[in-house]
């Protein structure tokens, strides 16, 4: 079980893209490895906060499914979305 989550998180990294460059094109197998070990999984409901503005944070997310908004929260307004 463990190895098959493994080889699932290492699928997941190798695919990633970031302005249409696959992350395995980016980064050198050993790099790879490194976000894979570092890969943790998170669930978030709808409408709930990621990250707030001005907070501190060390955290690189990757979204494998559903939709992330950016909003102005004094605002309402929807600022981006992924």
């Amino acid at each position: 079980l463990r190895r098959r989550k493994h080889e699932e998180k290492t699928e997941l990294v190798r695919n990633c893209t970031v302005d249409g460059k696959k992350f395995s094109e980016i980064f050198d197998a050993a790099q790879l490895e490194d976000l894979v070990i570092a890969l943790k999984e998170e669930r978030f409901d709808p409408g709930e906060a990621i990250l707030r503005v001005g907070e501190d944070s060390d955290t690189f997310f990757i979204i494998r499914s559903g939709r992330v908004c950016a909003s102005n929260k004094s605002n309402g307004s929807e600022v981006g979305s992924l």
